[in-house]
């Protein structure tokens, strides 16, 4: 069981912990927090680094480095999917919080990583030289702080400000479909759906130059893009009756 300290910025399964850097902390929260529901790329952009001007490539970079310390704790399929051009998801039941405890004391410094979560923010560069105990206490409190605080603003303003932009999500028999609202589906890729069933999530994507298919299998955990055109359609939905098809 992977499990994540956000007071100490450390993930761990219990037999070996990896610090994680300040960004990375945030988003890690964020998305346990929510899982398994999507988090949009802007919301966790500004989540993690506020008011600084970033581009995707860092919010990218930031998902790279904890998938790469989970592969070093022994994951071998990152729970952390991504739904192309709209954001992050984690799978549910992949990491949880930690209550409370101490820390194994074996280390490993994640891959790219230059600080750990405590120092890699400004506002405690000021600590650095402080090593008495109630330094770190202080260090402790306002980390708690800023976290709690992130979180509630984002929920006192989630619905005001994402309402346009979150993605509708229903059932179509045992499929849990994602897509955007106002988005029509085509007859043909409806009946594609209802005919084809199994305990996965699909996200879609049609427009006038191509359309996109998606799907995550619940049990297996493994997810497949499909980019096609609609003169394609029938080469695109081999390909995912074969994913379905595959044994758990």
């Amino acid at each position: 069981m992977i499990t994540y300290n956000p007071i100490k910025c450390v993930l761990s399964n219990r037999q070996t912990s990896i610090l994680v850097g300040y960004r990375e902390s945030r988003i890690l929260t964020l998305l346990i927090s929510h899982s398994p529901s999507l988090i949009k790329k802007q919301t966790l952009l500004s989540h993690a680094w506020e008011n600084e001007i970033i581009g995707e490539a860092s919010l990218s970079k930031s998902i790279s480095i904890i998938r790469q310390a989970l592969s070093q704790l022994g994951v071998k399929e990152s729970p952390i999917v991504t739904v192309p051009k709209v954001g992050y998801r984690l799978i549910e039941g992949t990491i949880f919080f930690e209550p409370s405890g101490d820390v194994p004391t074996s280390f490993k410094a994640p891959p790219n990583a230059h600080s750990t979560c405590i120092f890699a923010h400004p506002r405690f560069l000021s600590l650095r030289h402080y090593k008495d105990f109630v330094c770190y206490l202080i260090t402790f409190s306002l980390l708690t702080g800023t976290i709690l605080l992130g979180l509630s603003k984002f929920y006192q303003h989630l619905d005001d400000k994402e309402a346009a932009n979150r993605l509708v999500s229903y059932a179509i028999g045992s499929l849990e479909v994602y897509m955007e609202p106002n988005l029509p589906i085509s007859k043909k890729l409806r009946a594609f759906l209802q005919e084809n069933q199994c305990q996965c999530v699909v996200y879609i994507e049609e427009n006038e130059q191509y359309s996109e298919l998606s799907w995550l299998n619940k049990k297996t955990k493994k997810s497949i893009n499909v980019f096609y055109t609609q003169e394609k359609f029938a080469q695109a939905s081999r390909i995912i009756k074969q994913f379905i098809s595959e044994p758990l």
